[in-house]
């Protein structure tokens, strides 16, 4: 009987410890990230803020299978898988990271880039550069 019961215990712990989280639903963020954005301000190292040139579009969109794509002038450049998590740098507590793989990573895979990234107020974000926060992009939902 006392067997028995650890048999019992041990195929309830592995049921439960196989069980997958799903990753969008522990960060609230993922939800209001979704979608597609447009550019409409940057900086650069020199500080200056700049707004998108004419005959210019940059977009970048989102998706809810963790898929980031980045568009110029309508037409997709870049596509990569995303995570985001709630790991903000220090008195930051309201940017979250951003992590960008190959679009056909395999588990393991190292990242390409991060990048830290706020939601603001009326459908805006920022994101910012991982290692200097002076360089960031301003995106307006579209």
């Amino acid at each position: 009987m006392k067997n028995l019961w650890r048999l019992s215990l041990i195929i309830l712990l592995t049921l439960l410890m196989s069980c997958k989280k799903d990753d969008s639903s522990q960060n609230p963020i993922f939800e209001k990230l979704l979608g597609t954005w447009k550019c409409m301000h940057y900086n650069d190292t020199t500080g200056v803020i700049t707004n998108e040139p004419a005959g210019y579009s940059k977009a970048i969109e989102f998706d809810k299978d963790g898929i980031y794509k980045e568009y110029m002038n309508g037409n997709q450049q870049e596509k990569y898988k995303f995570t985001l998590t709630e790991n903000p740098p220090p008195n930051m507590a309201t940017y979250n990271l951003l992590t960008f793989y190959p679009y056909d990573f395999l588990n393991g895979c190292q990242p390409i880039f991060r990048q830290f990234i706020v939601i603001g107020e009326q459908d805006t974000i920022f994101i910012f550069d991982y290692s200097n926060f002076s360089i960031f992009s301003m995106y307006i939902r579209q």
